[in-house]
């Protein structure tokens, strides 16, 4: 996969994405989790006015880097150090991001981009290789800088190589002997863990924001990339997959096509949201690219991008109505709005929607002789089958399998699915002792979220059975009184102590 790249004194200016979020349409208060409409800012590129960022509602420097830029090969920093980022004109400007904050715009530094190094064929840099095992330092750099430019939060644009085993990269050959695809794979994961840690300590008052921007081709459920964001996806706010310069060309094919792409946009996308974050499309933000695309024809104007963002909301009937948005690169290139404007409208339309609740009503079927085009599927198994109905009523009724159900917890700012909880869940009774309190388990804003309805063991009942009288136990030699502490039912008089509520436990 080739990109196209320009280059100027500072920077290797490559077509990849990132996160901004505000706008003068969106009430911010309201409308944080769902709608974002996020433009990339090269820090080389000019500073916009206040008109040009009134639509946007999260703003996304571009780029935090490791490297010295350089003609021919970025000169990298061995140590994994990063450099101060710029704001715009390549300048600092801690005025400009204030007044952008005090619109209601989310401010978020960007760390990495093409010229820390690409997967693509006649790639040469790469910066990344001198970051692998510096997972912890690198987080902590990121997150002093965020604290100390009074920034939103940090997004990873990785496009570099990860699975070279497993022939998903076009390029790759100027790895050094530092790469290797579990180093790589390891930096990702640990990175991504590490930013949510010290992101969420850094503040008892402010929440950060943190995401990932991986090409197109990253995020299908047979990449490395899509596991390890799977694995630990409660740690994301979003992930904002570039639909351009890859396997999709939404522009030319709308959301549910493909011919001028490998694959329909829909397909990634609906992987994403229903397995990478089950259920959670508004964990999505759409990426575009206005003018820096043509080589790979993915260049996508205001117009054509609102169609594609009309579609996500009407695919599957509904399915996506309520989504995470849209981002492009890049900024300098919304001349005029005039591709936020269209992308805007759309948006608002259901702008607010996580907090009002569920969406407008799925469109009725169309009634009997009605055509309706539909799109090819892209493998010769429909993913639903439907079930015919029986001829004759069934003659028994298998009884209701009988399930225990345990409460389980997850620790973490965002709130996970219940399912999700009772996947990846613990047991209640550890740290996890106040539930839907922040702080109650962790610093940084982190809540408690139980689901208590958690599947446990399942088969048939236990045979009822009547229980043998209750022996009275005897007290024990040594025990203690009511609302004293205790870690076990035989330290209390009574006998008991319960093992919920606030620890240490007292006796009852």
């Amino acid at each position: 996969m080739k990109f196209v790249s320009r280059s100027d004194s500072r920077s290797d200016i490559k077509i990849f994405t990132f996160h901004l979020f505000t706008s003068a349409c969106f009430d911010l208060d309201t409308y944080v989790h769902d709608s974002r409409l996020v433009a990339y800012l090269g820090n080389w590129q000019s500073c916009p006015s206040a008109a040009q960022v009134a639509p946007y509602t999260h703003i996304v420097i571009a780029f935090a880097v490791s490297y010295t830029w350089a003609a021919s090969k970025n000169q990298c920093d061995t140590q994994c150090n990063i450099a101060v980022p710029l704001i715009c004109n390549n300048s600092p400007n801690p005025a400009l991001v204030q007044q952008w904050q005090d619109a209601g715009k989310k401010v978020i530094l960007s760390f990495g981009g093409a010229g820390m190094g690409g997967s693509w064929n006649g790639d040469v840099n790469n910066c990344w290789d001198y970051c692998f095992g510096k997972e912890e330092q690198l987080a902590s750099q990121l997150v002093q800088i965020v604290k100390d430019h009074n920034l939103d939060g940090v997004d990873i644009d990785y496009e570099y190589c990860y699975d070279v085993a497993g022939g998903r990269h076009g390029g790759c050959g100027q790895v050094t002997p530092a790469y290797s695809d579990a180093a790589a794979q390891n930096f990702l994961t640990g990175l991504t863990s590490q930013l949510r840690q010290k992101l969420d300590e850094a503040s008892t008052t402010k929440t950060y924001e943190l995401s990932h921007v991986p090409m197109d081709s990253d995020l299908v459920p047979s990449s490395p990339y899509y596991q390890l964001l799977k694995a630990q996806h409660w740690n994301l706010d979003f992930v904002m997959p570039q639909f351009y310069n890859s396997i999709t060309r939404p522009a030319q094919d709308g959301f549910d096509g493909s011919g001028s792409g490998q694959v329909s946009a829909s397909s990634v996308y609906t992987s994403i949201a229903n397995d990478l974050f089950p259920g959670q499309p508004d964990k999505i933000v759409f990426g575009f690219c206005i003018s820096d695309c043509s080589v790979t024809g993915s260049n996508a104007n205001g117009f054509q991008a609102a169609n594609v963002m009309e579609g996500i909301k009407t695919y599957n009937n509904g399915e996506f109505a309520c989504n995470g948005g849209a981002f492009f690169w890049v900024m300098e290139h919304d001349t005029n709005n005039s591709f936020s404007n269209p992308v805007s409208a759309v948006l608002e339309t259901t702008s607010g929607c996580i907090d009002a609740g569920p969406g407008p009503s799925p469109t009725p079927p169309p009634t009997a002789g009605t055509s309706v085009p539909t799109s090819p599927p892209t493998t010769g198994t429909p993913t639903n089958v439907p079930t015919p109905a029986p001829t004759s009523p069934p003659t028994t009724v298998s009884p209701t399998p009988y399930v225990a159900t345990v409460a389980k917890y997850i620790c973490t700012k965002n709130e996970p699915l219940p399912a999700t909880i009772c996947a990846d869940g613990s047991v209640a009774g550890g740290e996890c002792t106040t539930e839907g309190q922040e702080n109650s388990c962790g610093k940084g804003g982190k809540v408690c979220w139980w689901n208590a309805g958690c599947p446990g063991t399942s088969g048939p009942p236990p045979a009822p059975t009547t229980p043998p009288p209750t022996p009275t136990p005897e007290p024990p030699t040594s025990c203690s009184g009511s609302g004293t502490s205790c870690s076990q039912n035989s330290d209390c008089c009574s006998g008991n102590c319960p093992s919920k509520g606030r620890n240490p436990y007292q006796c009852k």
